[in-house]
């Protein structure tokens, strides 16, 4: 079994990698994309993941989906519109969720306000396409989290992946979401600002 954290960018993936982490899984990334991520993204006013992103380099990320017995037993972050590069295994999945405006807004705040998203159709076409290729496959159980429901109640969220299977230490693993973190809550949004 190799256990992923996937979804859009920006729907808490690197939350909910820290957070299983911190719940005993060992997590597969290279400190060297957080270099790279704060280097670029960060700056005196903003810094888009404090605690890290928890990711590969695409080179690397590829070769251990194609080899997966390189990561068994350990826990990896696939962004959405990687799902397609998972090789034939056994896969535990977390697909992370977030309001649109949210999203939208937070990837204007790192990426200097270039919209890397696109129009909400086409979002919700992307992510209807990843989680269509999930379901058919025999080789991956997967669920569906809310960012949102994640971070009002870790303890349920966490519980809920132990009793599907999940090795993590719950109490462990709810410490790390906190809604004091979160920067972009859709009530408090102007809806459309650019």
């Amino acid at each position: 079994m190799i256990y992923v954290v996937s979804g859009y960018m920006r729907t808490g993936t690197s939350m909910m990698m820290q957070a299983l982490t911190a719940g005993g899984l060992k997590a597969v990334f290279e400190e060297t994309r957080n270099d790279i991520v704060t280097a670029r993204y960060s700056d005196k006013h903003y810094h888009p993941n404090q605690q890290g992103i928890y990711e590969l380099h695409l080179r690397t990320m590829l070769k251990l989906f194609q080899e997966p017995a390189l990561i068994e037993g350990k826990l990896v972050k696939c962004l959405s519109g990687g799902i397609v590069h998972l090789g034939a295994w056994k896969w535990k999945l977390v697909f992370m969720e977030r309001s649109y405006e949210e999203i939208r807004q937070s990837c204007l705040a790192f990426f200097g306000g270039a919209n890397q998203v696109g129009t909400e159709d086409d979002f919700k076409k992307r992510m209807k396409f990843a989680q269509d290729l999930m379901d058919v496959r025999s080789d991956m159980e997967w669920i569906k989290l809310q960012y949102r429901d994640v971070v009002a109640n870790p303890r349920k969220t966490f519980q809920l992946l132990k009793d599907q299977g999940w090795p993590i230490d719950v109490s462990k693993a709810a410490e790390i979401p906190r809604k004091s973190k979160v920067r972009y809550r859709f009530e408090n949004l102007q809806v459309g600002i650019v």
